[in-house]
């Protein structure tokens, strides 16, 4: 008997998933569920690439990637400019290692790490120049851009660390625990003019930091974070492997989309996303596909 118990639970389970993914798809406008996203198809960029992680700026799409041609490189993909690619950091080494993160600031710059020491900068005409972190903390560095300064986690020695715009130290804080218990810097996002760091460990979970870098309230989401954009002033898009979480300043979700339904507009490895809020456009890296999402 309990194994027909088990065996009818696990049934029930297999048609409710089934009806899921029947259900119609936010996504589709024909659809009486259209919640104001739409699938707009894909962005098409240069084959024998694999990408890393995506930044969106002035107009460009940057591509953190390795390419069979150029190796270990930025992409930059402009509407009716052949792509171009970025591989030769300045003074610091031949070529970029495995690139990690990047970030970019009002001015068109563009941040990178790549499992070296060294932030790189990628200019807006191109020029790449370098500062170094710290020798201990190649393993790992997240990146991000808030208020004129640099944001940088290392994995290795568990710091936030806070630079100015031209390479120079201001601050720094360890964070290797919380109320929840250990905790190892990962990503790091802006919602509002707060900034956020997510716990490696447990990427769900992420503590907002405050003045001096020291770590304020945490904060929980149901699922793995793995990227983050700005959506506007008040509002921040926080990717997970398959939907995308529109919260605002205090992390509570206000539209979920990309979850379920039939449709091409489905997130199903949800690995990067940028939004371009002149075209008001998102773009996730699902897997190797980079899909476009218009309002």
């Amino acid at each position: 008997m309990k194994k027909i118990l088990i065996l009818a639970a696990a049934a029930l389970l297999v048609l409710s998933a089934c009806k899921e993914l029947q259900r119609a798809n936010p996504l589709d406008p024909e659809s009486p569920d259209y919640t104001g996203i739409k699938y707009e198809g894909e962005v098409s960029y240069p084959a024998d690439t694999t990408i890393k992680v995506m930044r969106w700026n002035s107009g460009s799409l940057y591509l953190g990637a390795y390419n069979s041609a150029y190796s270990n490189c930025v992409v930059k993909m402009a509407p009716g400019v052949a792509p171009q690619f970025f591989n030769d950091p300045q003074p610091a080494a031949a070529e970029f290692g495995g690139i990690l993160d990047m970030c970019d600031d009002a001015a068109g710059n563009i941040y990178i790490t790549d499992g070296s020491e060294n932030i790189y900068t990628l200019s807006p005409g191109g020029v790449i120049t370098s500062f170094g972190h710290n020798t201990n903390s190649g393993e790992g560095l997240f990146i991000e851009w808030s208020g004129n300064e640099l944001y940088i986690s290392s994995v290795y020695d568990k710091t936030i660390n806070r630079y100015s715009e031209n390479g120079i130290p201001v601050d720094s804080q360890v964070l290797s625990f919380t109320a929840n218990g250990s905790f190892t810097p990962g990503k790091l996002f802006k919602a509002g003019s707060g900034i956020f760091v997510i716990n490696l460990e447990n990427p769900s979970e992420m503590v907002k930091l405050e003045a001096g870098l020291s770590p304020g309230d945490i904060y929980t989401m149901p699922v793995f974070i793995t990227d983050s954009a700005v959506y506007s002033a008040d509002k921040t898009q926080l990717l997970s492997a398959y939907a995308v979480y529109r919260v605002d300043t205090e992390i509570n979700t206000l539209f979920k989309w990309g979850y379920y339904g039939q449709g091409e507009g489905r997130v199903f490895n949800g690995r990067s996303i940028v939004y371009d809020s002149v075209g008001k456009k998102t773009y996730v890296l699902d897997g190797h596909v980079i899909k476009i999402f218009g309002e």
